[in-house]
């Protein structure tokens, strides 16, 4: 095989900026895109939004459709988070690289630090780095620090990709994913039919349905039933295709191979 046939691998939160180079390059959602996103068109329980991020994300799985982001380049997905990433992103040789399967751990920037500026925003993130060891022994303290310091109103909150471990449900074979989807889609359609108020905000947008506004039948509605599903489907498409990626077709994303997965494959040669 040559090197840049080579498959590598992607963590999650890799996975999720070649997720958005996809995502804006779908136009529209047409019924091309809801048949591939499932057998069943489940314009009834998710939105065009979501069925546009299923869309993505399948195309990420696959590896088809790559003619859509051809050219463009890659970004790191860290623009409103407090710890910034250094460097390119990365591809990694080896599935079992410890830098592939460590976890990503960031917290959003609190909106009245945004509303204050770059300025106010670099010194956030300064005090926050500063402080950043406080986090191996207790994340409460650390918060508590920022909270001290910045005088907030809004905790930052705590964003995370598991890289390492595996659900439940990833461990199915297909044929028993595919019998767990259909059943809960069941589930909800049972749901939907017998609280149809949830329909008026089955497309509401997250800030809607965690606010007042949004009742605990559409909060359920949304947890147990979308959110549930989203993820199901996102687990389906990874496991229905290889999540190897083309080395080349990487690069010129502008990702760079792992500096640890280069210096294991050179002493394995």
């Amino acid at each position: 095989m040559k090197v840049e046939d080579a498959q590598v691998y992607l963590t999650n939160s890799s996975m999720g900026a070649l997720k958005q180079l996809y995502f804006e390059s779908i136009h529209q959602v047409d019924e091309h895109v809801r048949k591939a996103v499932y057998k069943e068109d489940l314009a009834w329980i998710l939105s065009t939004i979501e069925l546009k991020s299923l869309y993505a994300e399948l195309l990420v799985a696959s590896g088809i459709e790559q003619f859509r982001i051809s050219g463009t380049k890659a970004q790191r997905n860290d623009g409103r988070h407090l710890f910034r990433s250094n460097g390119p992103l990365k591809y990694h040789f080896d599935s079992s690289c410890d830098y592939l399967k460590s976890d990503y751990l960031n917290f959003t920037i609190p909106p009245e630090i945004e509303a204050k500026g770059p300025n106010e925003i670099e010194k956030f993130r300064v005090f926050a780095e500063a402080n950043k060891h406080l986090l191996q022994g207790d994340q409460e303290k650390f918060l508590n620090s920022l909270e001290a310091q910045f005088l907030l109103k809004n905790r930052p909150q705590r964003i995370e990709y598991i890289n390492s471990g595996q659900s439940e449900f990833s461990l199915l074979t297909l044929a028993a994913m595919e019998q767990a989807l259909e059943a809960h889609l069941r589930e909800a359609k049972t749901f939907q039919a017998a609280h149809p108020e949830v329909k008026n905000r089955t497309f509401a947008p997250r800030r809607v349905v965690d606010s007042t506004q949004a009742s605990d039948l559409d909060r359920e509605w949304h947890d147990a039933y979308k959110r549930v599903l989203k993820f199901m489907l996102s687990q389906y498409y990874r496991k229905n295709h290889d999540r190897s990626q083309q080395e080349s077709f990487l690069k010129s994303l502008g990702f760079e191979a792992c500096k640890a997965c280069l210096k294991s494959t050179t002493m394995r040669l």
